[in-house]
């Protein structure tokens, strides 16, 4: 590759990998801004996905070994439907997770909440391990995996810009535009940012104590 094609490479990386990162970020920090917990389990439900996704696709009929893309009359409604429930199953989970683990140490030490999490973590890399074992696990490619580079620079570049790299990086920048949307322009979205803003200001403990409305918290987390 030349010099060209390698920073040609690796902003196409940046872009596609990044955009989904920006979303695990933010959910971190709307998490952290709202309740003060770095919640070590995030990353496990964006695995957890992974998961609930694969069963799906399992329950819908798609093999595992499947190597060639869904037709398109068959990939534009399974598609969108799967990201759909997958999405509702891991809010769901993590709304639960705060409900069952966080918000008994709401008055506790904060190192407690912090073990709580790490222990979280450790319970869900557990649970996704028995549910289809240690191994590497194949997912099926329902997406054509197609070269975009080669199709309009030419044969001869070595620059990887793939269907799926476009896919990725269409859903996720538009979901990150929602939801930075949502938390600066609508009514529930600025409640969020008064809490946040109300917990982070000077003397707020001593003044009226410490813990978010339970409904913020529950809608940070489903977020």
């Amino acid at each position: 590759m030349t010099a060209l094609e390698v920073l040609g490479q690796q902003m196409i990386n940046g872009f596609t990998t990044g955009s989904y990162l920006a979303l695990i970020a933010l959910g971190y920090t709307m998490v952290y801004g709202l309740i003060e917990l770095i919640n070590f389990a995030h990353g496990d439900i964006y695995a957890l996905g992974f998961f609930f996704s694969l069963t799906l696709f399992t329950w819908l009929g798609v093999p595992r070994t499947l190597v060639a893309a869904l037709p398109a009359s068959t990939l534009v409604w399974m598609l969108p439907g799967v990201m759909l429930l997958t999405m509702l199953g891991t809010g769901v989970v993590n709304v639960s997770l705060d409900r069952l683990a966080y918000k008994p140490l709401r008055r506790a030490p904060r190192i407690a909440a912090l073990i709580t999490a790490v222990g979280a973590s450790f319970a869900l890399e557990n649970i996704m391990q028995n549910w289809y074992g240690p191994s590497q696990i194949l997912y099926p490619n329902i997406f054509p995996d197609v070269n975009l580079a080669k199709l309009t620079l030419g044969p001869s570049t070595s620059i990887l810009l793939s269907t799926k790299d476009l896919f990725l990086f269409g859903v996720t920048m538009p979901m990150l535009g929602a939801l930075m949307w949502f938390v600066r322009s609508t009514r529930l979205g600025k409640a969020i940012r008064a809490v946040v803003f109300y917990r982070w200001s000077p003397g707020r403990r001593r003044r009226h104590g410490s813990g978010p409305l339970p409904q913020y918290r529950a809608l940070s987390d489903g977020l």
